[in-house]
């Protein structure tokens, strides 16, 4: 079982870093780090009034 589980992460960690490396590329760019800058602004308004009228 644990042997199982260290599969699993080791597949998880190969997965994340070629995300973390995705996320670098975009970063570069100054037009695309604030395309994403506004992007999480709006995901986390969305969630902030999401909660509010829960």
């Amino acid at each position: 079982m644990l042997d199982q589980m260290g599969n699993g992460m080791d597949a998880t960690r190969g997965i994340m870093s070629g995300t973390m490396d995705r996320f670098k590329k975009v970063f570069e760019k100054k037009s695309n780090r604030k395309m994403c800058t506004l992007v999480m602004a709006f995901v986390v308004s969305f969630l902030i009034i999401y909660y509010l009228f829960r």
